[in-house]
């Protein structure tokens, strides 16, 4: 049985994810996040290289039906990445 993440590619230092990096001449809208999500996937690549694994996005559906999704995990469901880029104190919901 495969599962949706199947397909995604792994982040690993020997086929790296392009990530999208936002310069200080580009101008970025308030409340756009692009700066953010690369920072992530960069922390979730460089924790892929430290520990030699490939990590994707990949749901977990535990014994009774509940639903996790973290950024990443590993193959063998070892280690789960949740990467979180943000500055100042979190809001209620985060």
């Amino acid at each position: 049985m495969t599962s949706p993440s199947d397909s995604v590619e792994p982040r690993t230092a020997a086929e790296p994810t392009e990530a999208v990096l936002v310069t200080p001449s580009t101008e970025v809208p308030p409340g756009s996040n692009t700066e953010q999500r690369a920072a992530e996937l960069l922390m979730i690549t460089w924790v892929a290289n430290e520990l030699g694994i490939a990590l994707r996005p990949q749901p977990i559906e535990t014994s009774t039906g509940a639903r996790v999704e973290v950024d990443d995990v590993d193959d063998g469901r070892t280690v789960l990445v949740e990467a979180w880029a943000h500055q100042g104190p979190p809001k209620a919901a985060q």
